[in-house]
């Protein structure tokens, strides 16, 4: 029985709910802002300008009082969950035992880095060279170590296969491993032969691996030994009872589960244990390297090792959202767990490097960053629109202007990660998936769907307002109204749901049915991520516009030199060989692995040409570049990325719906790979081709309508809401389970919230968040008020 409690008549969950979200939303913003920061730092110590090192100082001041607001919602969390929920808390403690102690020499690591970083900004301000031959010799050691790093990483690495699979004692595998090993415990009961001894050969050959089955330090060889001689009992008590195998095969079938569930969470723990070493070798390495760059950028210069420390900030605190996610993805997923029992037999690398980590860092990062732009941008738009001076005015312009770029580029690829988390989830569950996408929360994603069309929205919005201070921008403008048109057009498909919640009359009206007879197909998905990818393509056409607003005439690109053209090359290699890799993974894919015919096969070619017609559309556009139609060369990628990606693809999905519907997960990866590969060698040839181009016009920064400001408090807003629904979805998906499938809530209060509680509470999440927010950064503007000399 477990032990809950309440919170002064509140209901645990809710309390859990409201500290666990404001925490993290402090937690994103904490880890989001020093990684632009330091790149702006990074890019006004290379040009010696000095208003990038105080935008650089303007984002870090903002985490000044931020960071202390962080670890006490992060302590308080801890207590909440002591007192309400001591079971699942115990439970936790013990599979992450050893990462909590981690987590705590991170976390305090991180904030002494943070604090020097942020205070050392005068004393390490220098750029003169100190010592150039140590640290030439310093990075050569580091570039060494790291080359090292890359070859443990790349060719000796452990064989981890099933390590995903592993922790679950039910399901066809295991069945089917106990098939194969009741005739050999036949064989052995008749032999009366030892079954521990029996049993390893057919171990080494059902799991791969060697897994010991004398007793020594890990407990999963242990059970293994403990089972084989639970059977060698019960092979002698048949014997004793005289009862030939023949008509014992239940008993001996049952036993074979339990040996099967044993060696298969032995098989994984071994893996598990060698990933885990192979792992601390990196670690060493990297701490190696790291050490040795610290001394290189000692000898460089006090400027340099200041960016040094604003690194290992970052890296601090990838390491904390690293470590706490694989808390949160293990009560999705949990491994290392015996299904049998429900006993944690694992390690706890085996239960950090669940089947949703991977892609729950991948998102979150990117969220971070989108979280710590938009909340930065407004920050600054509410200090331009109370401003004393121009100066003021001008200077946070540009960090309102700053804090959106860097929003809008995280928010670009923050929906593939997204698909990419929920694509696992249907992996792991099917009915967490179905859940997601056609269940209890499927109107949970119209609802995100909205809030991040309106984000899309805004963000586009206040680059078409900011080009009135761009001189040069009026020839771009008359683009704008189709645009919009593209992005209201894709956003109502996107907020089309499939099925309607009707009435009797409504439906009368639709002959019985509970779909539009023509808008249902936009509620499909293949209608969805053709919207989705327009979107992404039209906000990036946006920003190419807003880029080279008040650019003229351009260089010739013979005369930007070798650099130019070895990165130009890189890219085009990188694309092609993301894009021929998963044409050659199309080629190749069974269709009856996914429960498609072999009739089927041309769609799957259909979508391998794409792939291929996306490469070649690059390689033509490198080349046109190469001989200066670096312009001409963008518009044929962004037409034919639309061509492919959207109209093709989005018309190829609902052909795969009807014969190949297994399918659409990987056509979904092709549209994202051909959208990634548009974004990524457009930009390249745009920074290229522009570089050194004639400027027509000085931004007048500050010359811009209030209404911009607006538009970019509005953007903190729909992405504050957007980080509490998602949440919520997240959460709601382990339904009444503290751990999924392992530890059950059996409390009062195991429901998932109505989506109308839900808009309520992550409502008041959201005015909680930015009210702390507001005051948190007035208090750190307490003791840092603007004078005009650092105006000036």
């Amino acid at each position: 029985m477990q032990d809950y409690g309440t919170f002064f008549g509140l209901d645990p969950r809710t309390t859990v709910w409201f500290v666990a979200q404001i925490h993290l939303m402090f937690a994103g913003f904490v880890l989001g802002v020093p990684m632009f920061a330091v790149v702006v730092e990074v890019v006004g110590a290379r040009l010696r300008e000095p208003r990038y090192d105080r935008l650089a100082r303007d984002f870090a001041r903002l985490l000044s009082v931020a960071a202390a607001t962080t670890a006490a919602l992060g302590g308080l969390l801890v207590f909440v969950l002591l007192g309400l929920y001591p079971t699942f808390t115990t439970h936790l403690a013990g599979v992450f035992r050893s990462s909590f102690f981690l987590y705590g020499l991170v976390f305090f690591g991180e904030a002494f880095v943070l604090y020097f970083w942020f205070y050392s900004w005068d004393r390490l301000s220098s750029t003169e060279p100190r010592s150039p031959l140590m640290a030439r010799g310093f990075w050569a050691a580091t570039a060494a170590a790291l080359l090292v790093g890359v070859g443990v990483f790349l060719f000796a690495g452990p064989d981890v296969r099933g390590l995903r699979d592993v922790g679950v004692a039910e399901g066809e595998r295991v069945e089917r491993w106990a098939e194969q090993l009741g005739p050999w415990l036949a064989r052995a009961i008749e032999d009366g032969e030892e079954v521990a001894e029996y049993l390893v050969d057919p171990v080494d050959q059902l799991t791969g691996y060697e897994v010991s089955l004398v007793p020594d330090d890990d407990r999963a060889s242990i059970r293994i030994h403990r089972n084989a001689e639970l059977l060698v009992d019960a092979a002698a008590r048949l014997a004793e009872e005289d009862v030939t195998v023949e008509v014992a095969p239940a008993r001996l079938m049952e036993a074979a589960v339990v040996l099967a569930a044993d060696l298969e969470a032995g098989a994984a723990v071994t893996a598990a244990d060698a990933s885990a070493r192979h792992w601390k070798r990196l670690l060493a390495i990297g701490l190696v390297a790291l050490l040795l760059s610290c001394l290189a950028c000692a000898f460089t210069s006090a400027k340099t090792l200041h960016v040094w420390f604003g690194v290992l900030l970052n890296l601090l605190g990838l390491a904390l959202l690293l470590i706490a996610n694989s808390w949160i993805t293990y009560t999705m997923s949990p491994t290392g767990v015996h299904g049998a029992s429900g006993e944690f037999v694992g390690t706890t690398w085996q239960a950090t490097a669940n089947p949703l980590w991977n892609p729950l860092n991948l998102h979150r990062v990117l969220a971070n960053m989108v979280l710590g732009g938009f909340v930065a941008a407004a920050y600054a738009a509410v200090r331009s629109l109370a401003a004393p001076t121009e100066q003021a005015r001008e200077r946070y312009d540009w960090m309102g202007y700053v804090g959106n770029f860097v929003g809008m580029a995280a928010l670009l690829p923050l929906p593939f990660a997204g698909y990419y988390l929920g694509r696992e989830i249907y992996g792991y569950s099917p009915v967490m998936g179905n859940d997601m996408m056609g269940g209890a929360f499927s109107w949970s994603f119209i609802l995100q769907a909205l809030l991040i069309g309106m984000l899309f929205l805004g963000a586009n919005y206040y680059l078409w307002v900011g080009m009135q201070r761009i001189p040069g921008a009026n020839r771009y403008r008359r683009y704008i109204p189709w645009n919009t048109a593209i992005l209201v057009l894709c956003f109502a498909v996107w907020l089309t749901p499939h099925n309607l919640p009707l009435g009797a009359d409504e439906r009368a009206l639709m002959a019985g049915e509970s779909f539009h007879p023509v808008l249902k197909y936009f509620g499909l998905m293949s209608a969805k991520n053709a919207a989705v990818n327009l979107i992404i393509v039209s906000t990036f056409f946006s920003f190419l516009m807003y880029r080279r607003a008040n650019r003229g005439a351009v260089r010739p690109f013979a005369e930007q030199g070798v650099g130019a053209k070895i990165v130009l090359l890189g890219t085009l290699a990188t694309t092609l060989v993301g894009l021929a890799w998963y044409a050659s993974v199309v080629r190749g894919m069974d269709p009856a692995s996914i429960n498609v015919g072999e009739g089927a096969r041309w769609i799957f070619d259909g979508a391998m040409y794409a792939l291929l017609a996306q490469a070649a559309v690059c390689v033509v556009a490198t080349a046109m570049t190469l001989v200066d139609r670096g312009r001409t060369a963008q518009i044929l990628v962004l037409v034919s990325t639309v061509a492919l990606a959207t109209v093709f693809l989005g018309a190829w999905g609902f052909v795969a719906m009807t014969d190949a519907s297994g399918f659409l997960t990987s056509l979904a990866v092709c549209q994202t790979l051909i959208v990634l590969s548009c974004l990524l060698l457009v930009t390249v040839i745009d920074v290229l081709v522009f570089r050194g181009a004639k400027v027509i016009g000085r931004i007048r920064w500050g010359a811009i309508p209030r209404r911009a400001s607006y538009a970019l408090i509005w953007n903190c807003v729909a992405v504050v809401m957007l980080m509490g629904l998602m949440g919520y979805v997240r959460s709601g998906l382990r339904d009444d389970w503290h751990v999924y499938g392992v530890l059950r809530d059996t409390s009062e209060w195991a429901f998932t919230p109505t989506h109308a509680e839900m808009s309520v509470k992550v409502a008041l999440i959201s005015l909680i968040f930015i009210a702390l927010v507001a005051l948190v950064f007035w208090l750190g503007d307490l003791a840092h008020e603007d004078a005009p000399a650092e105006e000036g």
